[in-house]
């Protein structure tokens, strides 16, 4: 394949894929490939603090929503972690922010009927 051709398919420059060929032709089709592929990107929770935040939720702020839960964590246990990330730790183990105010809980069906 020419490079010319290449840059048509590929919409890449013809440096880049100079670049491209050079690197193949020395390292083989592995030069293609991402190398932080496979890797934990550095900005990740680790496990033991996410098991915390989930042992947490589940006894001492038992149903308490994950905004709260998220200002708890950093003022009480002095865990620094966003809303967004308590949201998706407690969804992953499958323990849901409460409701309140529901009509379940006030125990009425969901449409009352006029006298």
């Amino acid at each position: 394949m020419t490079s010319r051709y290449a840059v048509e398919i590929l919409s890449l420059s013809e440096r880049h894929i100079k670049r491209l060929k050079a690197g193949v032709k020395k390292d083989g089709e592995v030069f293609v490939i991402h190398k932080n592929r496979g890797r934990k990107p550095k900005h990740t929770i680790p496990g033991e603090i996410r098991e915390e935040i989930v042992f947490l939720a589940r006894n001492k702020y038992k149903g308490v929503n994950y905004t709260h839960l998220a200002e708890l964590l950093r003022e009480e246990e002095g865990i620094t972690v966003s809303q967004s990330s308590v949201s998706r730790i407690l969804k992953a183990k499958e323990i849901k922010s409460p409701r309140k105010h529901t009509l379940e809980k006030r125990g009425r069906t969901f449409h009352l009927r006029r006298k």
